[in-house]
């Protein structure tokens, strides 16, 4: 956005922030816009699931951990996994699992699948791929 060759700050006076999904943006990004008083804020969901993870929108915290997904939402549980399903240390990388009253209790008329995504405690098992820090940011 900042780079097309009409873009111009002075044109965004009353934009205060962006929320974002998909791909992370880079670190570099996120801080250009918070020098420009604009608060770029991550989050992480999936049709299984809705938003799932969000950056706080003080302008601190998202600097101090640009480019983290954020916070599981309140009502959501989240696990990072190893390959047997046991919870990693904080840093090092599973998949993530969810739990709560937003993830979907499967898939319909389609139990095979619905057995492959999901623990038999009601997990759902992601298939992506994170790192939580020791604030619990992933």
């Amino acid at each position: 956005l900042r780079e097309h060759p009409d873009f111009s700050p002075a044109r965004w006076t009353s934009l205060t922030a962006i929320f974002t999904g998909g791909a992370p943006n880079p670190a570099i990004d996120i801080n250009w816009w918070l020098g420009q008083g604009v608060r770029m804020v991550d989050g992480f969901g999936m049709t299984e699931a809705g938003t799932v993870l969000g950056m706080p929108v003080e302008a601190e915290r998202i600097a101090r951990k640009a480019g983290s997904a954020g916070l599981p939402a309140p009502t959501i549980g989240l696990r990072i996994v190893d390959d047997d399903g046991q919870d990693v240390a904080a840093g090092e990388p599973g998949e993530i699992w969810l739990s709560g009253p937003s993830i979907t209790p499967g898939y319909w008329n389609r139990p095979e699948e619905t057995a492959r995504a999901f623990t038999s405690d009601g997990w759902l098992r992601t298939g992506d791929i994170a790192r939580r820090d020791d604030e619990g940011f992933v």
